[in-house]
């Protein structure tokens, strides 16, 4: 679950979970994703240039996972070089600050080319292509 106003690394990092990012400022487009549904808000601005960037089919939208926060349930696409890796894995205990709750969160994070294992309110989605 992502706590208020907080971003989609900073809830992934929170969950033992890690993906590409670099300046954490919103300016060099490392961790450029596909916003596919919901909205989000940039509680610090960012740079329009970098949001705007190229997007992989015209009908979605770009956010930066560094600096957004959610505003409603969300389905991200990371980018094609892009992965989520869970830095907890094999170690058989969750990390010390993972809510011990079961609640299950609607916000979904979706990859393109690995699986991850679920962390506490987030889901990633699979996705194959054919070709």
């Amino acid at each position: 679950m992502v706590r208020a106003e907080e971003t989609i690394v900073d809830a992934l990092r929170r969950h033992g979970l890690r993906t590409r990012y670099k300046c954490r400022r919103g300016g060099c487009g490392a961790c450029r994703a596909t916003l596919v549904v919901g909205e989000v808000t940039y509680p610090i601005p960012v740079s329009g240039t970098v949001v705007d960037g190229p997007r992989p089919r015209p009908d979605v939208r770009n956010c930066l996972p560094c600096r957004a926060a959610p505003a409603t349930d969300l389905v991200i696409e990371l980018g094609p070089r892009d992965r989520i890796v869970d830095i907890f894995a094999g170690l058989g205990t969750a990390p010390p600050n993972t809510p011990g709750n079961t609640e299950k969160s609607p916000t979904h994070l979706r990859e393109r080319s690995s699986h991850v294992r679920d962390a506490p309110g987030i889901r990633p989605h699979q996705r194959h292509r054919s070709g």
